[in-house]
């Protein structure tokens, strides 16, 4: 899962990184901007965004880690919507913390009989409910897509005089996470795209 992951982030901060070299030749241009230096002001007030720890916008690579932390959260989300989340690994939920009806953990020596053991155990009712949790956005429809409907070099979103190598990093983008849809659904072993490839939501919507 974490290799997973990482795939995902990796995706993120090459996108990330095509992104701001295009708009930022030097770690000058950086802080001259106004906007990102108002954006990243307002994020880490905590009457605002109350993001801490953000780091100060002195160049071009604090620039890139921040937004890559943020573009990955939001893009990683997605995967919940995927068949193989729920099948079979999150179906499993005997283990799963909310679960557990009594607080009390003993100690790994105690001697528990069977008929402890069961108070311990989830109810019937609530796997069903935690089950039932995943599979409604497994099987619903996002709002938008993380790649267009149209085709994956449609809505490309950038304009201006650095478009042109922005919306090329945003279809590679695209690509990438549709060949890590492609892997993980192979490891899982459930079919991948094309069944899949609009099942990945554009924003973080639940």
């Amino acid at each position: 899962m974490v290799g997973n992951l990482l795939t995902i982030w990796e995706a993120c901060e090459k996108y990330v990184g095509a992104v701001v070299d295009a708009n930022y030749l030097t770690d000058d241009d950086v802080r001259r901007d106004a906007e990102v230096l108002a954006w990243i002001k307002a994020s880490g007030d905590a009457a605002a965004g109350n993001v801490q720890g953000l780091p100060p916008m002195d160049g071009k690579e604090p620039l890139k880690r921040v937004l890559t932390s943020l573009i990955y959260r939001v893009t990683a989300h997605g995967s919940s919507r995927l068949t193989q989340v729920a099948n079979p690994m999150l179906s499993f939920v005997a283990n799963f913390p909310p679960c557990l009806h009594i607080a009390d953990v003993p100690r790994p020596d105690t001697p528990i009989d069977g008929t402890r053991v069961l108070a311990y155990l989830p109810k019937t009712g609530t796997i069903g409910s935690m089950i039932n949790f995943l599979f409604t956005f497994i099987y619903s429809t996002p709002y938008e897509a993380f790649i267009p409907l149209a085709g994956i070099a449609a809505d490309q979103s950038f304009t201006g005089a650095n478009a042109k190598p922005c919306n090329a990093a945003l279809v590679q983008f695209r690509r990438d996470l549709e060949a890590f849809m492609t892997l993980w659904a192979y490891q899982a072993d459930v079919q991948g795209p094309p069944a899949q490839v609009h099942q990945w939501e554009l924003n973080i919507e639940t």
